[in-house]
């Protein structure tokens, strides 16, 4: 390796049988250089200035000469301090050249040169080639050809009127100026925190709120300018207020299938019902009011606003046709044929806990689960409790519920059930289950009001934490679905996570209750010619998943309860399907012991739960001596149906897309049987 910085000449001496490179010695005529002082009088080698930084690897040369002669060669310099090569067997003759190049190893130095010499027999030639250095160019110019653009301006953005109802439009009107009108025309965008614009890029849209709230709409004005600085930004408030309510109406069945026609309504009084051709005013179940603030599971709490009146109407059993409102009320049938089944379906708004999109229909589907239930015209829907979620507002850094009513009142009670399951409230007649969110540190006040089928009594209200002990609990009542079958529905909106003593002084009076409402149960479910289907909110027999691990067993309280007054079948007898919800999925249980299967269908729009473990551990029991042996299972949006077939029912499960996930009968030995078992992804 040869490291230089000028190559000033290369002399070469030259044989007919050997060519050997000689330095130059004295100066060189063509060049203003001379070679180092230090090569001076040296035979052979190669007159070089060193400088560090500065290598050579290699250089080539190339010999031609009289009749077609060449000859060319790399000479390699990577282990050399100077240059020196013999070439023989050149023939003696006149008229040969040669030339040589090198590049330095980082390519910045490039130099070449070349020259003629006489090859006599037996004699050397010195040649002297005389090399031409040059530095690859280091630098370039530019050329700056200036443009001056004035940017754009915005004179004003408003909004007309300030103040709308949700659905309704609001008037934006957008100007600008641009000074030197260039480089292109004005163009305008509009964007908003939530609503929609019939047309972001107009200069004066139409923008619809679609949410109640404050929504920022900000207007941009491009001129065609590239700097993303050369724009101008505008902001203008506008407020979108929650439209006033309006009346719903249905029909939810109580004891013995008492057909119960209710309507909300933000009048002061009821609204007329012609039943059978006969008007008559409905009754007034609690009118209108706020309810002071009260001790709550949610913090913080405001007073729980009800600006509706709720009627009600108890219908004559047999009656063929009920108008209110102008339109028809679902009436129960007496034999139904298919029977829709959801729960835990609103939208979970509530600190510590993952806030949910109430806006986004994928992450809140609750009002595509009701549309695509109603589509398939049920006799019947059996929603197993949990209605309302929206107990805290809504965080301002979640942009998916942004607006959204929260706390206790109507307003989120219409939210989270009225106005999303409106279509399937109007499809059919309702059994509704109480949920742990329906207790009355949560929305109790709201269950009481509008879904609870006894007479409303202020001490049964959850209004005052006084009459708590007595509110959190209801005696069973069973509704018959034809002559052989009958859904028994079991409050347990207040039991708790743990097994409960009777001989503790805290524990016994709950114990007591529970255990007092399981042989009313008992009781209903007497005739053994009747299929009973046992509907609370709570899985008993079933699971609860756990993510990482093996799930747990039911709920411990009533678990705790019912081991004592039932020992190994837990429920009371003849008691032949269990019908749950609370867990976030989709479950079908059955067991080898002597206990009734069990369906989970809570899966209808509230965040959705882990999924439980595949394969899944049958080892694991849910309760003391169970003994499960078959396991259906899959956390996805959805709800379930049960079909008479003859004289018995088919259960399936649904998907949100319609698909069906698994169809399960019941055998004469009353043993489950799903087409589909295990996960069912």
């Amino acid at each position: 390796m040869i490291k230089f910085l000028r190559l000033s000449c290369l002399v070469i001496p030259v044989t007919g049988a050997l060519l050997a490179a000689a330095a130059c010695s004295g100066p060189n005529p063509s060049s203003s250089e001379s070679a180092p002082s230090d090569t001076d009088g040296a035979s052979i080698g190669l007159s070089l200035d060193l400088a560090s930084g500065v290598t050579i690897d290699s250089a080539t040369y190339t010999i031609t000469g009289p009749g077609g002669f060449t000859r060319s060669a790399t000479i390699d310099l990577s282990t050399s301090t100077a240059l020196s090569v013999v070439i023989g067997g050149i023939p003696a003759g006149t008229g040969y050249s040669i030339s040589v190049a090198t590049t330095s190893t980082d390519g910045l130095v490039s130099c070449a040169g070349s020259a003629s010499f006489n090859v006599t027999a037996h004699t050397t030639t010195a040649v002297t080639v005389h090399l031409s250095c040059h530095e690859a160019p280091r630098t370039g110019s530019v050329q700056v050809n200036g443009g001056a653009n004035v940017c754009p301006v915005i004179d004003s953005a408003g909004a007309s009127p300030a103040e709308a109802l949700v659905g309704t439009g609001v008037h934006l009107s957008g100007a600008a100026h641009d000074a030197d009108s260039g480089p292109s025309a004005l163009k305008y965008a509009w964007t908003a925190t939530s609503g929609v614009f019939d047309s972001a890029s107009a200069q004066n849209p139409l923008f619809t709120c679609t949410a109640p709230g404050t929504v920022n709409i900000t207007l941009t004005v491009t001129d065609g300018d590239p700097s993303p600085t050369c724009s101008d930004n505008l902001s203008v408030i506008v407020t979108c207020d929650p439209p006033p309510p309006q009346p719903y109406s249905w029909v939810v069945l109580g004891s013995g299938g008492a057909a119960i026609a209710r309507v909300v309504t933000p009048d002061a009084s009821c609204p007329s019902i012609t039943v059978d051709g006969v008007s008559q005013a409905m009754n007034v179940r609690v009118a209108a009011g706020t309810v002071p603030v009260r001790t709550s599971s949610a913090t913080p709490v405001k007073p729980s606003a009800f600006p509706v009146t709720t009627c009600e109407l108890t219908l004559p059993s047999g009656a063929s046709r009920a108008t209110v409102l102008g339109h028809d009320l679902p009436l129960p049938k007496a034999n139904p044929q298919k029977i829709v089944i959801i729960g835990d379906t609103g939208c979970r708004l509530k600190t510590g806990n993952p806030w949910q999109a109430c806006s986004d229909t994928t992450q809140w589907p609750f009002q595509k689960i009701a549309d695509a239930a109603a589509a398939m015209h049920p006799d019947l829907v059996l929603h197993v409790g949990d209605y309302h979620y929206r107990e805290n507002a809504c965080p301002p850094d979640q942009t998916g519920c942004q607006g959204s009513p929260w706390s206790y009142g109507f307003d989120a009670w219409e939210a989270d059930l009225f106005r999303p399951a409106e279509s399937l409230m109007e499809a059919a007649p309702w059994i509704m289950v109480r949920g742990n969110h329906e207790e009355c540190l949560r929305a109790g006040q709201g269950w009481f009001r509008f879904l609870d089928t006894r007479p409303y009594a202020e001490d049964h209200s959850c209004n005052s934490p006084a009459n708590d002990d007595l509110a959190n609990y209801n005696d069973p009542y069973a509704v018959p679905v034809g002559g052989d079958t009958q859904v028994i529905v079991f409050d347990t909106s207040k039991a708790g996570a743990t097994p409960l003593n009777p001989l503790n002084a805290t524990d016994a009076p709950i114990f007591n209750r529970y255990q007092a409402e399981l042989k009313q149960a008992g009781d209903l479910a007497s005739n053994p010619n009747v299929f009973s289907i046992f509907a609370n909110h709570h899985p008993l027999l079933a699971y609860t998943p756990v993510a990482g691990g093996n799930p747990t067993g039911g709920i411990s309280s009533l678990l705790s309860v019912m081991s004592t007054t039932y020992p190994n079948t837990y429920f009371p007898p003849n008691i032949g399907l269990a019908m749950h919800g609370h867990v976030h999925d989709f479950q079908a249980v059955d067991y080898s012991t002597n206990n009734p299967p069990a369906f989970v269908a809570g899966m209808g729009g509230d965040n959705l739960d882990p999924v439980l473990p595949d394969p899944f551990p049958l080892s694991v029991s849910p309760a003391a001596g169970v003994v499960p042996d078959m396991v259906a299972h899959d956390n996805v949006f959805g709800f379930m149906t049960m079909e008479r077939t003859g004289s018995t029912w088919v259960y399936k499960a649904y998907r949100l897309d319609g698909s069906v996930m698994t169809s399960c009968t019941l055998s004469a030995a009353d043993k489950l049987s799903c087409t589909n078992t295990g996960y069912l992804h």
